[in-house]
């Protein structure tokens, strides 16, 4: 398996990858039992910069044209027609791509799973 250590542009792109996961999902949204920072919990901050930090790893250890999949199609909202076009790869290389980051991120972050 090659991998690729991301230069400042993916560099870049992972850290706005991170920055739009977490403004999905407006925090002031969410039932109080899903808030990631409860106030009675003084380990959430640590735990939360501990996951973005994993997550920034996780992506810039993803082959590049994968990381450019999952950004584009889960981030941006592209479809994975036009990030095909866009890559100059087939659909179905999209999809693999989105399968393998998808399972990469779930092995990655699965520590940071609260009980």
């Amino acid at each position: 398996m090659t991998t690729i250590n991301l230069t400042s542009d993916v560099g870049d792109a992972a850290h706005d990858v991170i920055t739009k996961i977490l403004d999905m999902v407006s925090i002031h949204d969410l039932p109080e039992d899903n808030h990631p920072l409860q106030l009675n919990d003084p380990m959430a901050h640590t735990r939360t910069i501990q996951l973005l930090a994993t997550l920034k790893e996780a992506l810039q250890e993803l082959p590049l044209k994968c990381c450019q999949v999952f950004i584009r199609h889960r981030l941006e909202g592209y479809s994975q027609a036009e990030i095909a076009r866009k890559l100059d790869i087939s659909v179905n290389m999209v999809e693999k791509f989105m399968i393998r980051a998808a399972r990469h991120l779930r092995d990655r972050l699965q520590d940071h799973i609260l009980d």
